[in-house]
């Protein structure tokens, strides 16, 4: 996953990077340096950004605030 779609689904959320950090269990470093494409997101981290992608605005997502 690129970086650039990690910031997408950051800022539709309407979500600091800090607040993504927590979201996702990691630190605000790792999303700066995933956004800036330092670092390719890989594994769990990536499947948990396309869920939240997938989720956001449905009943679930609203549920647990995506």
């Amino acid at each position: 996953m690129r970086g650039d779609k990690l910031r997408q689904v950051r800022k539709e959320l309407g979500v600091t990077q800090e607040e993504m950090a927590r979201i996702l269990g990691t630190s605000r470093r790792n999303i700066q340096a995933w956004e800036a494409e330092d670092r390719r997101i890989t594994g769990p981290t990536a499947t948990a950004v396309r869920l939240i992608e997938a989720v956001q605005g449905t009943e679930i997502g609203e549920k647990f605030g995506v």
